[in-house]
């Protein structure tokens, strides 16, 4: 294998086994609004932690087919919006993914998962929209620039 092409992983990986039913709704639920909100509650704001991801309760009907499809759908997405940069040696190169790009996709999780967790509507809507103008960033900014322009005209 050519130095340029060998992958490093992290430091710390955290090895999560569960019954291959459950893996997409597991892998939803972890690129969901919904463990954003938990991440920012129980961790250390740096890492993800065994002790973070025990506490956090993963209903067992998360095996559902539409969740299946969502999680396939996000996968797709942060592939095709993943960006790759090059270091100034050009010898390193890495992966950045930009999950606000695919937060459509994210938000249909959270709606799917609304039903297993019981959440009202305005539970839903706040996860959905939890520190969402941190979150978008500028993409967020500019959206809003153009409803007001087009509420103007």
């Amino acid at each position: 294998m050519d130095q340029k092409d060998k992958k490093v992983f992290a430091s710390e990986i955290i090895e999560c086994k569960y019954l291959s039913d459950y893996y997409q709704g597991i892998l939803a639920t972890v690129n969901s609004n919904l463990i954003v909100w938990f991440y920012n509650l129980f961790s250390d704001m740096r890492h993800i932690s065994k002790g973070m991801i025990n506490l956090f309760p993963i209903p067992l009907s998360l095996d559902n087919t539409q969740l299946n499809e969502i999680a396939n759908r996000l996968m797709i997405s942060f592939e095709e919006n993943v960006k790759v940069r090059s270091s100034n040696s050009k010898e390193i190169r890495e992966k950045y993914y930009q999950p606000r790009i695919s937060k459509p996709i994210i938000d249909e999780i959270d709606n799917t998962l609304a039903e297993h967790y019981y959440f009202t509507e305005e539970e839903l809507d706040f996860i959905i929209n939890y520190d969402i103008k941190y979150r978008m960033g500028k993409e967020l900014e500019n959206e809003e620039e153009d409803e007001k322009l087009n509420s103007i005209c």
